[in-house]
């Protein structure tokens, strides 16, 4: 992909994320979905590719989402791909909760595996992290009153916050602590 491209494709991304933004806090999650949806489907429009939605939010009759299949763009240019979800974390925009984001990944025609029964993780992080890779080696549980896991990482500053709180949310499941405090430490290896 070009460079006049990408910085189009990363416009997408940042038009749903301000027109989301716009109504955070206001307890309306559907409607800051749905202008997520209106603004990528909008600057979308405007890009000259052949544009595809692969990785959607559902199929044809749930509009206004984007769908799987949606054709994209001028209908001329380069052939793209797209994994997308305007407002990841709806509720957390709704009640102005930290974490909520425009996701959005493109690839040439083809180059996107479509797993349309599984839910996919995403991961923001930190301009901090460009170019290194974090690897979270251990975990240990230090101390049960209160409850406090080390995660032992080669970069733990740089761990993202929205990681800590899914490291957070499986730890309580797996170990059946719902309701029950607990800290955890990122501690360098």
């Amino acid at each position: 992909m070009n460079q006049t491209l990408i910085q189009e494709i990363l416009e997408v991304v940042e038009q749903a994320a301000i027109a989301s933004a716009k109504l955070t806090g206001l307890g309306q999650k559907d409607e800051a979905d749905a202008a997520a949806v209106e603004a990528m489907r909008l600057r979308m429009g405007k890009i000259e590719m052949k544009g595809k939605i692969v990785i959607g939010e559902g199929e044809r009759d749930e509009a206004p989402m984007l769908y799987i299949g949606e054709e994209v763009g001028s209908g001329n240019g380069p052939g793209v791909d797209f994994a997308v979800d305007p407002c990841e974390g709806t509720n957390l925009c709704a009640n102005n909760q930290r974490g909520s984001m425009a996701v959005l990944a493109a690839s040439d025609t083809g180059g996107l595996f479509n797993a349309p029964d599984f839910y996919m993780n995403k991961l923001a992080a930190p301009p901090a992290a460009k170019g290194k890779v974090i690897n979270l080696n251990y975990i240990t549980q230090v101390s049960t009153k209160p409850h406090l896991f080390v995660i032992y990482a080669n970069y733990p500053k740089l761990v993202p916050l929205n990681y800590r709180k899914y490291l957070e949310n499986n730890l309580r499941a797996d170990f059946d602590l719902k309701g029950i405090p607990f800290r955890i430490s990122f501690r360098k290896k």
